[in-house]
């Protein structure tokens, strides 16, 4: 489905992923099931799409802020009590050796998220890939992976150029 989309004119693609984004806020609320999606076609169908990555960044300190922000959120994805977000989060922090951080689990939106793996994005590869393992480390803090962490890993790998093979036909979930 996506080659073909792929396929359309820039124009098509871009009137394509308004629409997608007006129907994800219609509601004024955005599921996870919609931010994945969106995440996905964005990073395959939006202007960036097969173009080399700008790197603006260098070192993970350089986007310390968004590294917060999304290992948050993956701890907020997986866990539902503040202990056990804490301890996941705690996991992909001290997996980047960032020191003490607070753990975000309010005051933020889409954009935020999407903005943060922006940043991310534009970081150079290794250090990427560094993120990206810590995302992970913050998923297994529990040794379980819940249908909604891996559909917000992918997104999130998706969103960094560093997809992941599908893991649902090899994996148990929760």
């Amino acid at each position: 489905c996506l080659e073909k989309l792929r396929e359309l004119p820039k124009e098509e693609k871009n009137l394509l992923l308004n629409h997608f984004k007006q129907f994800i806020e219609a509601d004024k609320k955005v599921t996870l099931f919609e931010f994945v999606l969106y995440t996905i076609l964005h990073r395959q169908l939006g202007p960036k799409a097969g173009h080399a990555t700008k790197i603006r960044f260098k070192h993970i300190g350089q986007v310390l802020d968004a590294c917060v922000l999304i290992l948050s959120v993956m701890a907020i994805v997986g866990h539902s009590d503040s202990a056990s977000r804490k301890k996941a989060f705690n996991a992909g922090t001290s997996y980047l050796d960032l020191g003490p951080q607070r753990l975000v689990e309010s005051g933020f939106n889409l954009t935020d998220v999407k903005n943060a793996l922006d940043d991310i994005h534009d970081l150079a590869i290794m250090p990427r890939m560094k993120i990206l393992k810590a995302v992970v480390e913050t998923v297994l803090s529990d040794n379980q992976i819940r249908t909604r962490e891996a559909e917000f890993l992918r997104s999130v790998a998706e969103a960094l150029d560093c997809p992941i093979p599908p893991i649902l036909s090899t994996t148990s979930f929760s």
